[in-house]
């Protein structure tokens, strides 16, 4: 709907909105929602953006922002509304007006497990999680990964990378991304596999149900072949894996097996990890000495107790990390 001035929003410093439109908006779940309208073809500040709790003129402006867009924490299943209007009455309102919504982040890639370079054991048995992955790069399709688990892995070196879940029991999925997204919402991936992993030459007969991602999906083709992760991981930069069952009452043990170019060793001796071996890191394997129950990081020889000869590795170690 469209009126020539919407009230005054001055609490929050944001004056009079003008041509406002308003728009409807349930919430599903709690959390913090991004409202925006910055894609719209009007000059920087021109456009207001209001949270409203009701209709009213008596509403109460639960948040607003002069620069286009606002965010703001509402409760589940109780309706706000979007106020989307201009700073000056004579601007023209771009036509037509959109207004997009990011939701609260799923808790599941929120609280994902850290994946590390080589095997890490996979168990989605206890997941009920499910998340919808796009299949393409401009997401004109989607997949649907079961009983989803999520995974965070941060390659130590850039480079060329392999994910397997060859091996694993039953049929899986699998797909790479770079954030986590909320809900109701399509996770952007940069690579996914339905059914790659085959033998050679292959068994006939053969079901291929487990995934495999790699620059060419292991030479798979065909419609489960999903598309392969052509791009380079970079280095300290952490990515997405989703992996889960085609079958939304089948669960999955195995293995996802990460492979790619050689990581750098690890600076062991470097306890506050600020990439140098120096006195801080003594006073920190000092406070430790004696026994010290796994994990503990002072121990560098890993035979459960802090005493000379771990000294010893650090003292060797002195110095900037390589």
């Amino acid at each position: 709907m469209n009126s020539t001035t919407a009230p005054d929003i001055s609490p929050h410093n944001c004056g009079t909105t003008y041509k406002a439109n308003y728009f409807k908006f349930v919430p599903p779940v709690s959390g913090p929602y991004y409202f925006g309208a910055c894609s719209q073809s009007a000059p920087h500040g021109a456009l207001h953006v209001s949270i409203l709790d009701g209709c009213a003129a008596n509403s109460t402006v639960l948040w607003c922002n002069m620069t286009c867009d606002s965010q703001v924490t509402l409760p589940a299943n109780q309706a706000v509304y979007c106020v989307v209007g201009l700073a000056a009455a004579g601007t023209a309102l771009p036509s037509p007006c959109h207004i997009y919504v990011a939701s609260p982040n799923l808790p599941e890639c929120l609280a994902a497990t850290v994946a590390v370079f080589g095997d890490n054991a996979f168990n989605n048995s206890g997941s009920t999680a499910w998340q919808y992955v796009g299949s393409d790069a401009a997401n004109t399709t989607t997949a649907k990964i079961n009983k989803a688990r999520f995974f965070l892995f941060t390659p130590g070196t850039t480079g060329a990378y392999s994910f397997s879940l060859c091996g694993a029991t039953g049929d899986t999925m699998l797909a790479i991304g770079n954030i986590c997204a909320g809900y109701g919402m399509t996770i952007s991936t940069i690579a996914f596999n339905d059914d790659s992993c085959q033998t050679t030459p292959p068994t006939s007969g053969q079901v291929l149900e487990a995934s495999f991602i790699d620059a060419t999906n292991g030479g798979a083709t065909g419609p489960y072949a999903g598309f392969p992760l052509t791009q380079n991981l970079i280095s300290n930069f952490p990515y997405l894996i989703i992996a889960g069952s085609f079958n939304g009452d089948t669960s999955i043990t195995g293995n996802l097996k990460i492979d790619g170019p050689a990581q750098p060793i690890p600076c062991l001796s470097d306890l506050n990890q600020d990439h140098i071996v120096n006195g801080a890191d003594l006073g920190l394997l000092l406070g430790a000495w004696g026994t010290c129950p796994s994990p503990c990081t002072a121990d560098l020889n890993n035979d459960g107790i802090v005493d000379g000869a771990d000294l010893g590795l650090m003292l060797g170690a002195w110095g900037a990390c390589p």
